[in-house]
């Protein structure tokens, strides 16, 4: 189970994460309009479907940022990951989802208000799916480690998300440079080339000064003989969460996105 000093670090780190979602978010939101306002169809049917649809990929973003914090603190904090654990994990990302999904709630309201729709999805429709993939992630991840323990006879184990890598024996360890085969550096190189081409009005300066920092980083582990796991992977995140709420971007991510999986990364 998790100690109170893990689970007051993680809440700590899980709220700034999502706090600092808000801005991109209605970043996000303000540019559908735009888009569909430039010719005159900012109350249709489509505009109401992309903001929906936009709903859906935040939720998914902030349960899964969540997770990242939550696997890292488990990770350091215990070995043991029973029943109770599991729970409180998924009680943790679901309380924190609810306390910051406050701007999702609002845009609901203002599309369902003002936007005729055939059809209407419940704010749970959105809300639904990405709650049920971070727990079928958890629930794999915690197979793997069970797997671990049976073929190790009682080693300790460790795991990683969402690198996916189990270690067995006290002092083990694995990086991700074990998966960085020629074909996963070259697809993780190429994706990283076109997210530093990515320009328009719709990329404002501070974002793309962002985003060359936290290219040049992945880059750095990347070239590096023995890349450092946690770090690469936390760039890629950080990547993927800039980029999924570009519109303009929608190509970038798909290849950064099909890029990660080949070195066990799953981007939300």
């Amino acid at each position: 189970m998790l100690s109170e000093e893990a689970q007051r670090l993680a809440l700590q780190r899980i709220r700034l994460e999502l706090r600092e979602r808000v801005s991109p978010f209605s970043r996000e939101i303000a540019q559908i309009k735009a888009y569909h306002a430039s010719f005159g169809a900012l109350q249709s049917s489509a505009t109401g479907q992309a903001i929906l649809d936009a709903i859906a990929r935040e939720y998914e973003i902030r349960v899964f940022k969540s997770w990242g914090v939550l696997a890292r603190v488990l990770d350091a904090e215990t070995n043991e990951v029973d029943a109770a654990t599991i729970a409180r994990l998924q009680d943790i990302i679901e309380q924190e989802l609810t306390a910051h999904e406050d701007d999702l709630k609002q845009q609901y309201a203002t599309v369902y208000s003002n936007t005729p729709m055939p059809s209407w999805p419940a704010l749970t429709d959105l809300r639904g799916p990405a709650t049920a993939k971070v727990a079928s992630e958890i629930e794999i991840s915690v197979r793997a480690v069970n797997r671990g323990r049976m073929l190790g006879s009682g080693a300790t184990l460790h795991f990683y998300q969402p690198v996916g890598v189990v270690q067995t024996g006290s002092h083990a360890t694995a990086t991700v440079s074990q998966m960085l085969d020629p074909a996963a550096r070259a697809a993780l190189t190429r994706a990283l080339d076109v997210i530093e081409t990515l320009s328009g009005p719709a990329l404002p300066e501070r974002t793309k000064a962002e985003l060359a920092v936290v290219v040049r980083d992945a880059r750095s582990e990347l070239q590096s003989e023995k890349p450092n796991g946690p770090r690469l992977t936390g760039a890629l995140l950080g990547l993927a969460a800039t980029i999924q709420t570009l519109g303009s971007a929608k190509d970038a991510y798909l290849l950064l996105k099909a890029a990660a999986t080949l070195i066990g990364i799953a981007l939300p």
